[in-house]
């Protein structure tokens, strides 16, 4: 068989492979997925049976839609936009430490930062509260169209019903998944143009069998992501010094260091992943090979659960339509009765009625400024007694609301609503009560953003593997250029690696309240309260509150209110000792000695060229020789046993 044959073969395996795939999955989410879309619909005020609406529209009758989901939505969405969880990185292994930890750190916040993550957290826990279900990915870039350069960057995905993930999957982040699908259907035009290589296709033969279903259509072609993550072996041992690494890496490095030993090794199992683009039966792109060990795309969930093996997902509003149904029911049911309270019919005789039927016939229609009539017995034409409207009405009414607030678990306190409490305490208390209930959906932002970081802290390392300088952001959102992978010499002309970030392992943990100028602000208020209950003393620590402030003019007030400080207060910050700094880690202490170790070389170096080119030019070989050791003493400690010796080497 010719290898061009076997390929194509591959290729037809992986083809069918993926629509099985895709099938599977969508057998698996079809019920998920059709409730999400009628949850999302209804939220967007589709919230009546057609049949019904139809035949009351025939009827002439009203169908109003008062839409107070969206309340509850922003409310739960609003809590998680005041706590936005914030990935932490700490050393996991002897390898890494704090400092690497903290430029990582920093290099995650700048990613999220240019990539406004924010906003991409944001839509995606929308979609998981609203339907059940978002999700968003993490992409690598060029940092520039003429730069090798690359960065991560996290993107949203903008229509979640476009991802499928393996059904098999059972963690909550689904990391455990084997495969996953994102899938696009585009115009057959579009398709030309943007795979001009592709080959022909009969786009309206390829669909017809069975396992092609859902890829063509007659004007359209389904496209589709498809990331496999391949399962294979490897030896890994453990080293001497405490380091764990892959055996092949171990061997070299016993080579090169005769002090390093294997203490034991063992099998293990490391993933590769892989990216196709493929149509229903060609590979369009591929395989590219990932960097790193996950699929990088990120599910946020909503609630979930599992009913004898089939996973349910919800959103916030899946219990409360049918009491938003009955609220829109008995204020429709008022409408109408209200409106026909001063359309209450006439008695009248049909003598008094000749002539005048068509006057009479859209009498509550029209606004006549008379009606006329015949007087033919002595008597007037009487109004009935208009119909009141019921109390019940109203009071059903009220009850669908206060059935939405147990459904959703957001009472009137946590929607700013005036409740039965009265005291700031039992207001608090109740609102707390309100996050506390919805904060399951919270928490399972937390878990994905948790993953994202696992997944941008395993492709820092191979993406950011070159020399350069990175902008970290700190927590305060100020910035900092720091050097990563800056190769140097020490003194003894090894070479050195500054802010190695390939090197160690990192955990990522997720910490969640408010950020670092909204705890600035409670600190304001936390003071200025605090000034209201002692206002004879304010005036001890008003210069706090303006260096806390952020408004321009703040730091000049902060600086005049120390002037005005008691005396004693300003002596007492005077005579304050210094609050002793604590010496940079071992580790740094180090590279910064080795950094001043090749500036002492290349000022030596220079020294002796200069006095090389003045001994060229005819000075003395003694001066010369002194003038050589003072400058090593100066530079390098102790002298050498004869510096003459090098300079004459040198010359030669």
């Amino acid at each position: 068989m010719s290898s061009q044959t076997e390929t194509d073969n591959d290729t037809q395996s992986l083809l069918k492979e993926a629509r099985k795939c895709l099938k599977k999955a969508q057998d698996a989410e079809r019920e998920n997925r059709e409730l999400a879309v009628e949850d999302l619909k209804f939220l967007n005020s589709d919230q009546w049976d057609e049949s019904l609406k139809q035949q009351r529209k025939v009827e002439g009758r009203p169908c109003l839609t008062i839409n107070r989901l969206p309340a509850f939505i922003d409310q739960v969405v609003g809590d998680q936009r005041l706590n936005r969880p914030r990935i932490k990185v700490r050393p996991a292994d002897p390898q890494g430490d704090n400092e690497l930890a903290s430029i990582i750190e920093g290099l995650v916040r700048t990613i999220e930062y240019t990539s406004r993550a924010d906003s991409v957290y944001d839509y995606t826990f929308e979609q998981a509260v609203s339907a059940g279900f978002g999700y968003f990915r993490i992409d690598i870039d060029y940092t520039s169209e003429d730069s090798f350069d690359r960065e991560l960057r996290i993107r949203r995905i903008v229509n979640p019903f476009a991802v499928y993930f393996d059904p098999s999957a059972k963690e909550m982040d689904l990391s455990d998944a084997r495969w996953c699908i994102l899938t696009d259907v585009i115009s057959r035009e579009e398709f030309k143009k943007r795979f001009s290589d592709a080959q022909p296709l009969d786009f309206e033969g390829a669909g017809k069998g069975e396992e092609f279903q859902g890829w063509f259509e007659k004007d359209k072609v389904r496209i589709a992501e498809y990331w496999v993550k391949e399962k294979s072996k490897k030896k890994v041992v453990l080293l001497s010094d405490g380091r764990t690494m892959d055996k092949k890496e171990a061997d070299l490095s016993t080579k090169s260091d005769t002090s390093l030993s294997i203490i034991e090794e063992r099998d293990s199992e490391k993933y590769e992943v892989k990216q196709y683009l493929i149509s229903g039966n060609e590979i369009l792109d591929g395989p590219t090979e990932w960097k790193g060990k996950y699929i990088p795309i990120i599910p946020v969930l909503g609630k979930e659960l599992n009913i004898q093996g089939k996973k349910v997902l919800r959103g916030l509003i899946r219990h409360a339509k049918d009491s938003q149904r009955m609220y829109n029911f008995w204020r429709t049911a008022a409408a109408e009765l209200v409106a026909l309270t001063p359309k209450a019919p006439y008695l009248l005789t049909p003598e008094q009625l000749e002539g005048f039927e068509e006057q009479w016939r859209q009498a509550n229609i029209k606004t006549y400024p008379y009606l006329l009539y015949n007087k033919t017995d002595g008597s007037v034409p009487q109004r009935t007694s208009p119909a009141t409207v019921p109390q019940g009405v109203f009071t059903e009414a009220q009850v669908s609301v206060d059935d939405m607030k147990a459904t959703t678990n957001v009472h009137d306190a946590s929607l700013g609503l005036q409740g039965n409490e009265t005291s700031g305490k039992a207001i608090m208390a109740r609102q707390r009560e309100g996050d506390v209930g919805n904060f399951a959906f919270i928490d399972n932002l937390c878990r994905a953003i948790s993953y994202a970081g696992r997944i941008l802290v395993d492709l820092i390392p191979k993406i950011y593997d070159t020399e350069r300088i990175i902008r970290i952001r700190k927590e305060d959102d100020s910035e900092e250029a720091v050097p990563i992978n800056k190769q140097i010499t020490d003194r003894h002309f090894n070479p050195v690696v500054i802010n190695d970030i390939t090197q160690g392992q990192y955990d990522v943990m997720v910490d969640t309240g408010p950020n670092y100028t909204t705890q600035r602000m409670e600190a304001v208020e936390g003071m200025l309260e605090f000034a209201r209950i002692l206002p004879d003393n304010a005036h001890l620590f008003a210069d706090l509150i303006a260096k806390n402030m952020d408004w321009p003019g703040a730091s000049e007030i902060f600086e005049r209110l120390q002037i005005l400080l008691p005396p004693q207060m300003r002596k007492q910050d005077e005579e304050k000792p210094p609050v002793p700094t604590l010496p940079p880690p071992p580790k740094v202490q180090i590279e910064m000695a080795k950094i001043q170790s090749k500036e002492k070389i290349e000022l030596l170096k220079l020294e002796l060229e200069k006095m090389i080119a003045q001994a060229k030019l005819g000075l003395d070989t003694k001066e010369l020789e002194l003038k050589i050791i003072d400058a090593m003493r100066e530079l390098m400690g102790p002298a050498p046993e004869n510096p003459a010796m090098m300079l004459s080497r040198k010359m030669v």
